[in-house]
């Protein structure tokens, strides 16, 4: 039916949409400063479906700055919105979240997401990398606004109301046919 929407899943209903991903994105300083804004699809580490943001994750509305200070060292920085969307009806069961609200079931999960990466390049054959993120709920934070803070600090300083990532990475090719790679992190730390 024209203007129907997925309620129920499976659904026996035929349904067509659109998928896209509008962004704007400019280069500065020779290419060593590379900044994206719209709808982006990221995936941040040494190789498919990492633990900060996953390539098979929904894409963000959001910024995204990369900057290379030098040839070895490069420093990357994202904060979007998760968007607004509800698995409320899905099988007809509700969907554990932390912020659920009856007064807004279709609006359960609208969540916010900054997240930093620092990246060295030991060898051009050896990566090693920090990061660190936060999904914070929709209100105005200018510690994870700022893109030099620190989001633990900030998250210790308001009170742990908010989910933090950290951890590193390392990404070593041998060769040109093996890459070895790695992540650790680590949740909830105070």
């Amino acid at each position: 039916a024209v203007g129907s929407q997925l309620r129920y899943l499976p659904d026996d209903g035929l349904f067509t949409g659109l998928s896209l991903s509008p962004e704007l994105a400019a280069s500065f300083f020779d290419g060593d400063l590379r900044l994206r804004w719209g709808s982006i699809k990221r995936d941040w580490g040494p190789a498919l479906n990492n633990l900060m943001i996953t390539g098979s994750a929904r894409a963000i509305d959001g910024i995204e700055l990369s900057l290379d200070i030098t040839s070895w060292l490069h420093y990357s920085v994202i904060t979007g919105s998760m968007g607004k969307f509800s698995l409320q009806t899905l099988d007809g069961e509700r969907f554990f979240s932390d912020n659920f609200d009856d007064d807004k079931p279709y609006y359960r999960f609208d969540n916010n997401l900054s997240a930093h990466r620092v990246e060295l390049d030991v060898t051009p054959n050896l990566t090693f990398a920090i990061f660190e993120s936060v999904l914070w709920g929709k209100r105005f934070e200018i510690g994870y606004l700022n893109p030099l803070t620190i989001y633990m600090f900030q998250q210790n300083n308001l009170g742990d109301i908010d989910n933090m990532l950290a951890g590193f990475d390392f990404n070593y090719t041998l060769g040109e046919k093996i890459r070895l790679y790695g992540s650790i992190a680590t949740t909830e730390m105070n």
